[in-house]
């Protein structure tokens, strides 16, 4: 008997001992995890806090200025712009304002080279007659402007200073949505602001942007505003992969949505800009439009990856190379084609004078061509009737897209057909009598119009120079008279 009651001591005994190593370990282990989240969170924080530091000293500060001279307003109709630019440097007129001011613009750049270019976006610096810029550390100079790309809003500016530390330029090819990613710039005037998010979206092409053909935007939630135009979107080593330019804003500030130009698609303009001036951009010489499911299954083709080709323009060198209409355009010199925007973002960046491979589905066959690109040039008798087009209606002082299912939920036009407002030319009649970017225009000359070549075709139909247009905006819609004269 009493063996066993001290052996049931013992074991008594060695259970208490082994909940209690239990108990330790556990604790140790909890405190171990609680150290290691500690740890990884201490360790993300000083990454942003090196990237921060490593690219502010190259983040400026771009004040421009330019004499306006306006006419008084005869119409305002009560709606915000869609989208808001960083440093709008375009304030809502009023009766009372003079026939000339000084406009004073913001934004933000960054020096890319010892030698003082500066990275910004041509917004910021258009038609600017003095450009200012501001260092980290306080100096001022005067900037020479280098060469500006309104179809892609990158500008590059030039200052003549010493100990200039330029920012690294990354690789914006292959970033993954969830990317953290910090953006520096000078909200409100705000010098060195940094802003810490991720990457939400990549390829965003389909959104209405000021006046810009090619778009492959960067979808960031780092809070950016007014002012921040311009600024650099970094990964957490410093690097910059966009050029932040716009955000999309009901109240014209900080939504959540903000839009940056990739890095890889930029420093294609900017070499230009430096090298030349200008930007010399391929043009294969078709109008193309979206491929959706209905042309898909119509033309017998599997998926809605390609881009549809609705008219090959005589003598172009899509005609040359025996290019029809309908053809699918599903390659372009290697690259797989995923829509209409990534087509002409490809062919732009591809320059002049190249003979490319291009792959076409026709009756359901693939079909290799050999395409030897032309200059893109707008300017030229040779653009397409499209484009000529597009010449009438700057006259007008307003620059349209069609209005796409996206587009239409976030401006309330679900229920609404027309083509899309996605500029004013500031001081231009359209201007002066009120129309501004985001209203739907659904009539012209009293015919309906449902998409951009229906708009050019009433256009070019006009039996006047003065033409009566429908504008339908948040709360009401008028009709407005323009003249093609401006």
């Amino acid at each position: 008997m009493k063996m066993n009651i001290e052996k049931k001591n013992r074991n008594f005994l060695v259970s208490i001992i082994s909940m209690v190593l239990l108990v330790n370990l556990l604790g140790f282990a909890v405190a171990e995890n609680e150290g290691s989240s500690v740890g990884y969170l201490e360790h993300q924080h000083r990454a942003i806090s090196e990237a921060a530091k490593k690219v502010k000293p190259s983040v400026v500060n771009i004040q421009s200025v330019k004499q306006v001279s306006i006419r008084r307003p005869q119409e305002q109709f009560p709606f915000r712009d869609f989208f808001d630019f960083f440093g709008d440097r375009y304030p809502q007129r009023s009766p009372q304002m003079p026939d000339q001011f000084m406009q004073q613009g913001q934004g933000t750049g960054f020096i890319i080279d010892r030698d003082g270019h500066i990275i910004t976006n041509d917004h910021v610096v258009d038609s600017a007659d003095e450009v200012k810029v501001t260092l980290w550390n306080g100096k001022e100079y005067e900037a020479k402007l280098v060469g500006v790309d309104p179809s892609s809003d990158v500008a590059v500016i030039k200052i003549d200073a010493e100990d200039l530390q330029p920012a690294e330029v990354g690789d914006s090819e292959n970033l993954e949505v969830g990317t953290p990613v910090i953006a520096v710039g000078n909200p409100f005037g705000l010098d060195q602001t940094v802003t810490f998010g991720i990457i939400s979206a990549v390829s965003r092409r389909d959104v209405a942007i000021g006046g810009t053909l090619y778009k492959d935007y960067i979808q960031t939630d780092a809070a950016i505003n007014p002012g921040n135009s311009g600024g650099p979107l970094c990964d957490l080593r410093g690097r910059v992969i966009g050029i932040n330019t716009a955000i999309y804003s009901q109240s014209g500030g900080y939504m959540g949505i903000g839009f940056a130009i990739p890095m890889n698609m930029a420093m294609n303009v900017v070499r230009q800009l430096i090298d030349t001036g200008k930007v010399s951009r391929g043009w294969l010489g078709v109008s193309i439009q979206r491929l959706t499911q209905e042309h898909a299954d119509a033309f017998g083709h599997d998926g809605t990856q390609g881009a549809l080709v609705g008219e090959v323009f005589s003598d172009s060198p899509a005609a040359k190379a025996g290019m029809e209409n309908g053809d699918i355009i599903i390659e372009f010199n290697g690259k797989k084609i995923e829509d209409s925007s990534h087509l002409m973002n490809v062919v732009g960046s591809t320059p002049p004078g190249s003979k490319v491979p291009v792959v076409v589905v026709r009756d359901g066959k693939r079909k290799r061509l050999n395409v030897v690109l032309d200059e893109r040039d707008l300017e030229t008798a040779k653009a397409s009737p499209a484009e000529k087009k597009t010449h009438e209606m700057s006259s007008l002082g307003i620059d349209v897209q069609d209005l796409t299912d996206d587009l239409a939920e976030q401006l309330g036009f679900q229920d609404k057909e027309g083509v899309l407002v996605v500029q004013v030319v500031p001081g231009s009649e359209a201007d002066r009598k009120g129309i501004r970017r985001g209203y739907l225009i659904d009539e012209v000359d009293r015919k309906q119009v449902k998409s951009v070549k229906e708009f050019k075709e009433a256009i070019s139909s006009a039996k006047s120079d003065k033409i009566l247009f429908h504008v339908t905006y948040n709360g009401g819609s008028a009709y407005v008279v323009l003249s093609l004269k401006g």
